[in-house]
């Protein structure tokens, strides 16, 4: 179990074994990349290879040991969990943590902390998780999650050992899928996941792309078809995937270098009437929505603004 139990990350599997056999565990990590490709998975398997009683990676899948099981159902007294409510970490959650890792372990090991989409923390919570970052009680780690670095300080980054994930390959995402009990996925689903496993398992991704195509095509000045963020984030992540094959369309003719092969009819008719400049004018401004999406964005004025962008650019799609 444990790191062994890890699909792909082979690189950040080898360097946090390397750590752990070495005995030079950092009191500190940020584990950064694309949302859905298994960061938060790896974060919890790290966690159970630190405090498994049975061997430094951790135990069997089929016997688990009491330790990992706990840390499974994240009830482990010595790990503690932190995620953002209503789109922000506040600093109540991060002097929570500091109280946390005062206290010597319950049991063999490390209290680890791992703090999800970590850029989600206000300044106030940044500013006194700093204080713990520059100060780490011993026998403690911090791992901290995020898919936008760039928006953490660069005194939160110069504290931490940073891990790269990259997103997996087709064939990695067939083996969690099977693994999950999953019948084997369509190519043209696995394409469409870039390597984000997640999304492949939240559901149908080829209906949610069709839906997408859907509000593409009959796109008013109207309601947006939208209920929360994670729409919106997914909506917008489907249309710079549309952008991008737009583009490789656009100068290949090649439907076998898309990442939507199955609507290639669709998308060599929408290539034909803007330019690659158009296209990348567009795909950079849509990129530059989708990352400002954590300020909240209002859902009506957003549509709008995509809107204008999207007609500005592709025109007649139908």
């Amino acid at each position: 179990m444990a790191l062994s139990d890890v699909v792909g990350h082979r690189k950040v599997i080898s360097r946090l074994r390397r750590a752990i056999d070495s005995g030079r565990v950092s009191s500190s990590y940020m584990f950064y990349g694309e949302d859905g490709i298994g960061k938060r998975y790896t974060a919890l398997n790290f966690a159970k290879a630190l405090n498994c009683k049975n061997s430094k990676d951790g135990c069997s899948l089929e016997r688990p040991c009491a330790s990992c099981r706990k840390i499974d159902s994240e009830s482990h007294p010595d790990l503690i969990f932190i995620s953002p409510e209503k789109g922000l970490i506040k600093v109540e959650k991060i002097r929570a943590l500091e109280d946390f890792l005062t206290l010597k372990p319950f049991e063999m090991g490390y209290k680890v902390v791992i703090i999800d989409k970590a850029d989600a923390m206000n300044q106030e919570a940044a500013n006194a998780f700093l204080k713990t970052l520059e100060e780490p009680p011993s026998k403690s780690v911090i791992i901290l999650i995020t898919s936008n670095p760039a928006v953490l300080p660069d005194t939160v980054h110069s504290r931490c050992v940073k891990i790269g994930f990259r997103p997996l390959s087709g064939k990695d995402c067939k083996i969690i899928l099977e693994k999950m009990g999953r019948a084997q996925a369509e190519e043209a689903s696995v394409r469409l996941s870039m390597g984000r496993p997640s999304v492949l398992l939240e559901g149908d991704i080829i209906k949610r792309r069709d839906m997408f195509i859907d509000s593409l095509k009959d796109m008013t000045m109207g309601k947006p078809p939208w209920k929360d963020r994670e729409d919106m984030e997914e909506w917008l992540d489907l249309c710079l995937i549309f952008l991008r094959d737009l583009a490789v369309f656009k100068e290949t003719k090649n439907k076998e270098c898309l990442l939507n092969p199955d609507i290639s009819e669709f998308i060599s008719k929408a290539s034909t009437n803007p330019t690659l400049r158009d296209i990348i004018d567009c795909y950079l401004r849509l990129l530059k929505v989708r990352r400002s999406l954590r300020f909240n964005l209002n859902k009506n004025i957003t549509w709008n603004y995509i809107d204008s962008i999207i007609k500005g650019t592709i025109r007649g799609i139908s």
